[in-house]
């Protein structure tokens, strides 16, 4: 990619700083300076997702960023920075993510979510209402959870009736 496009692209300099966020991290985690409650792929993942908030001067805590989070902790490492990434941009310009790097893994995870823990499972669970609850009349999420918004109608329909059950 060019320099200039780098540069002066807002979309390519979000993707960086989230990939950057999540490679710093990651260092940090492995140098053993984020202590030892998560893996260095967790602490980046966090990591990458506060600091985009950063960015774009909003403060989250960790109480607001795991619900979000979930399905990507779920996904293979290889596969979950790359959506994360994607997802970022998405957030702050929908009709602009390649949504093909985000949307068949997230589906993908959440179809297969009743391999997860319990807690996991409950935790999604919570963010699937949360991010329904908030709903606009025009379809578009009002919360921070904005996966809920590329998720297939099958997977809707799992998540809800876990939600009823």
């Amino acid at each position: 990619m060019g320099f200039f496009k780098r540069l002066f692209d807002n979309k390519e300099r979000c993707r960086d700083f989230v990939r950057s966020a999540y490679k710093n991290a990651v260092a940090d985690a492995a140098r053993g300076l984020a202590g030892d409650a998560a893996t260095p792929h967790v602490i980046g993942l966090c990591s990458a997702l506060a600091n985009f908030y950063a960015f774009r001067g909003m403060q989250v805590g960790e109480m607001e960023i795991w619900p979000e989070l979930l399905p990507f902790l779920q996904m293979k490492e290889a596969e979950s920075l790359t959506a994360l990434v994607e997802y970022s941009v998405f957030r702050m310009w929908p009709n602009d993510a390649v949504i093909s790097r985000v949307r068949p893994q997230l589906n993908g995870v959440l179809r297969g979510m009743n391999a997860f823990d319990e807690e996991h499972k409950a935790s999604l669970v919570m963010a699937y209402a949360l991010a329904k609850a908030y709903m606009d009349t025009d379809g578009q999420s009002g919360h921070p959870i904005s996966w809920f918004a590329m998720l297939d109608e099958d997977v809707h329909k799992q998540l809800a009736a876990l939600v009823l059950s």
